[in-house]
């Protein structure tokens, strides 16, 4: 029902819920405020917000007293305007007023709201306190003399982040804001308190004293980092990025505002936050480059993409167009990766176009259909419980992370988590974790899914599950049989059950497997939904513009004659009908004549290191389109072209829900570099085609033509009892189990070349169990070497109680410990671990230790 209310005279109706201070809003009243935000919850702590009401006895806060029907406010009468003076002047009695200095000024709350209460020194004199700065974090300044005890840090730590990481310390005059007990900080720092701060006692120490409000610009964007789709403002100045916030305008919602988040709910992850400094690292590649004599060499862009069509209009006269081919990138935006495929099947003439979401997405696409990706964050907010599977998605999709913590603890849904690696939800978020064998989690799965096929068939799975059974998966998984019937009657009697996984390295070599046991369990259950998570950017996007071997638009398969022949009429060409090279085919020994490597680090990803050098060996002209000279250029590109950052685009990015977002250049290219959409339309001039575009909005354009000639089917063969091919796990034979997955800090290529990611990671580290540490002889903080498959690595070794005695945990991403030249082609091998013949340096830095609880 509304409420009808009157604000000094105005008459203002709002929705049932709203304040006081909502409706002044509505109204346009002005009504000063420090310790409210909208984005979080009333607090009611620093009392500027007080109005009078009619028969009240006393001035209420505004922020927190709900509006009633009938209510009369006033809101600068004399007693208002003196309460908000006098707490602006006890406010500014022990506020240093160091604006000149300060970088939050002209965007300072304290400052504004000085000026519109008319007060700007304090008549009660100066107590400026002369607290020193803390070295609160390598990324966060924190400074105390300018703290007003607003409460904004501590409160969206805790109601949004989950991490409670910040608290008040002390009581009465002698409070302050800091961490328990005076502990080192201890969270990932995301930056929320930053932006949450209304004075300049929290700021970003890579943005200091780099500009004012009033002199950067901001673009709206999307962040690249992973698949949640968080909306961002990119700030620049003079052609270069100081730092990148969340969208503002998303965390104005009240009852009267109801505008959408957005899937990231107007928050920013670390990785969102703090690393952008990428874009302007001395390594980036600012001019195109030619091998010439063993070493790469600067060229001009029409000598580069000269050579670069010549090599393919010879290998396609000398070998045929089959023995071209590309690897694209969930980096790249809809356009780019749609004319990627475009160049590839028009121009070139071959269908050998794949990335590496052919491990993982597009495995899970085949099993489930794209149905299966038709869902939205919104729909997830709506479960009664979730099943988390697999890797963390605290490190892997670590906005979702925070509001799933957010549903869990405030609207009391469960959370349960399976897998072989300790999750930051475990301790205080899981009802239930269940930490399985490395390799297993399918196995789990498919057990839940015959006991409750069981269970509501009168004790009768059906004939595809009637093999397995919890004493299977028990055996299997190392839970026990009685913690898993506990689990499959804790999902039945949930209601609605969310199963979530990340699509990422856990899943090498079973994706397919693991969606299809993941869609048994959900036939199983009297209500649920699957949720794949897509690991990059734009990995749904890459796959639904026909960037793969065997996949046209709209997820249309290659062998769809309708659909190839609707594509075809719009580019004017008879499309190859033969069957393209995968990803999987070209690392196995597939003839390659030109390999064209767009947007990806082919020896640092693949799942085989040793075959990605192999197919680099093999290939016999390499082009890497890409920001950086990365382990694949230094050694094979034969020419590598710039390419741009997420700064330097204009185009749009497709998040794991299917929500295209426009992302806008926020920079002109760094040095020579070009957008991948023009590099494509250039070569594919110099090839002999006849493209037109002109920006990256006429590629949009065709690709709403494309999309509508060719609609989704929506054929799931994996929506049905399916059994699964014999399950396998690894067998350590008495060596350790090497687990893997993605790390917060460090998001690929990115994170690499990110200083500020690499303040919080200074060195990659493998996780043990103390007892096994004991048993090598090895002592926290010293090096081990770890082998398998004929690779060697050596790293820092760090004890954690949390992990099994038999699995060592390594981050992939980092260079100096290749992950995948251990792993082989498999998610999860056995290793020998020992402890390395040269110890750590005494006296080095030891890897900052990050928050796992």
């Amino acid at each position: 029902m509304p409420v009808t209310l009157t604000v000094d005279g105005q008459e203002v109706t709002v929705p049932d819920g709203s304040t006081i201070l909502d409706a002044a809003r509505k109204a346009g009243i002005y009504i000063p405020t420090l310790c409210f935000d909208t984005f979080l919850k009333p607090y009611g702590a620093c009392r500027m917000c007080v109005v009078e009401v009619e028969r009240a006895p006393k001035p209420l806060s505004s922020c927190n007293t709900m509006a009633m029907d009938g209510m009369v406010v006033s809101t600068k009468t004399e007693p208002v305007v003196h309460a908000q003076q006098g707490i602006m002047e006890m406010t500014l009695q022990h506020h240093p007023l160091d604006c000149p200095y300060c970088d939050k000024s002209g965007v300072c709350d304290l400052q504004h709201t000085a000026y519109e209460v008319g007060v700007y020194r304090s008549k009660l004199g100066s107590d400026n306190p002369n607290e020193p700065d803390h070295e609160f974090s390598p990324l966060i300044e924190w400074d105390p003399n300018r703290c007003i005890y607003c409460g904004k840090c501590v409160r969206i730590c805790d109601e949004r982040v989950g991490d409670s990481a910040l608290t008040f310390n002390l009581r009465g005059f002698h409070s302050y804001i800091g961490t328990q007990f005076d502990e080192p900080l201890d969270c990932v720092e995301c930056g929320e308190c930053i932006e949450v701060c209304p004075v300049g006692a929290l700021l970003s120490r890579p943005f200091m004293h780099s500009g004012r409000a009033w002199q950067v610009h901001q673009s709206e964007s999307i962040c690249n980092h992973c698949s949640v789709g968080c909306q961002m403002h990119v700030e620049t100045r003079m052609g270069e990025v100081l730092r990148t916030k969340a969208n503002p305008a998303l965390r104005d919602q009240t009852p009267v505002n109801t505008r959408d988040r957005g899937p990231g709910d107007g928050m920013l992850c670390t990785r969102g936050r703090f690393g952008y400094d990428y874009i302007h690292d001395d390594g980036r590649v600012k001019q195109p480059l030619i091998r010439r004599n063993g070493a790469l060499e600067p060229a001009s862009w029409d000598e580069a993409l000269t050579l670069v069509a010549e090599q393919i209009a010879g290998a396609k006269s000398q070998h045929g167009p089959d023995t071209i081919a590309a690897i694209t990138s969930g980096r790249l935006s809809d356009e780019e990766n749609y004319l990627a495929s475009r160049l590839m099947r028009e121009v070139v003439g071959t269908n050998n176009i794949d990335s590496t979401e052919r491990w993982t997405f597009i495995p899970t696409l085949k099993t489930l259909g794209p149905a299966a990706f038709n869902f939205s964050i919104a729909q997830m907010e709506h479960m009664d419980a979730f099943l988390v599977v697999g890797g963390d998605i605290m490190e892997s999709h670590d906005v979702l992370g925070m509001r799933m913590r957010q549903w869990v603890r405030d609207q009391g849904k469960a959370l349960i988590q399976v897998s072989s690696l300790p999750s930051r939800q475990d301790s205080r978020f899981a009802q239930r974790v269940l930490r399985v064998r490395p390799g297993t989690e399918e196995h789990l799965v498919q057990g839940l899914a015959a006991e409750l096929s069981r269970q509501s068939s009168n004790g009768s799975a059906p004939e595809e599950l009637r093999g397995y059974d919890l004493e299977a998966a028990a055996a299997d998984t190392g839970i026990e049989p009685a913690e898993l019937s506990e689990t499959a009657a804790q999902l039945a009697q949930a209601g609605s059950v969310g199963i979530v996984w990340a699509l990422g390295n856990w899943l090498i070599g079973s994706a397919g497997n693991f969606a299809q046991a993941a869609a048994n369990l959900a036939l199983a259950l009297p209500e649920a939904h699957l949720f794949p998570l897509a690991a990059k950017a734009n990995s749904r996007g890459l796959v639904q513009m026909g960037a793969g071997a065997d996949i046209l638009p709209n997820f249309r398969s290659g062998d769809d004659a309708q659909a190839r022949s609707a594509l075809g009429r719009l580019w004017d060409v008879v499309l190859p009908e033969s069957r393209g090279l995968t990803l999987d085919d070209l690392l196995s020994g597939a003839d390659v004549s030109v390999l064209y490597i767009i947007g990806e680090d082919v020896v640092a990803s693949a799942r085989d290191r040793q075959k990605a050098q192999a197919l680099l060996d093999r290939a016999g002209f390499v082009v890497v389109q890409d920001l950086f000279v990365n382990s694949t250029a230094a050694e094979h590109a034969d020419v590598v072209l710039p390419a741009v950052s997420f700064a330097e685009r204009t185009g749009t990015y497709t998040n794991l829900e299917g929500r295209a977002q426009r992302a806008q250049a926020a920079i002109p290219p760094v040095g020579e570099a070009k957008a991948d959409w023009q590099i494509f339309t250039e070569l594919a001039l110099q090839l002999g085609a006849r493209w037109t575009y002109k920006n990256s909005d006429s590629v949009a354009q065709e690709i709403a033509a494309a999309l509508a000639d060719i609609p989704p089917t929506h054929s799931a063969p994996g929506f049905g009892w399916q059994d699964l091919p014999e399950l396998s796990s690894v067998n350590g034979d008495g060596k350790l189990l090497l687990v893997t997955q993605d790390h917060l800090f460090v998001p690929g290529v990115t994170g690499r070349y990110s200083s500020n990611l690499r303040r919080l990671v200074e060195e990659p580290v493998a996780e043990l169990h103390p007892a096994q540490l004991e048993r090598l002889g090895v002592s926290d903080g010293e090096k081990v070497g770890i082998q398998a498959n004929g690779a060697d690595v050596t790293v820092t070794a760090k004890a954690n109680d949390r992990l099994a005695e038999d699995v060592v945990y390594l981050p992939v991403g980092f260079p100096d410990a290749p992950v995948g030249a251990l792993l082989g082609a498999e998610a999860t091998v056995a290793v020998s671990v020992r402890a390395a013949a040269a110890a750590a340096e005494a006296g080095s830095a030891q890897p900052r230790a990050r928050n796992e609880t």
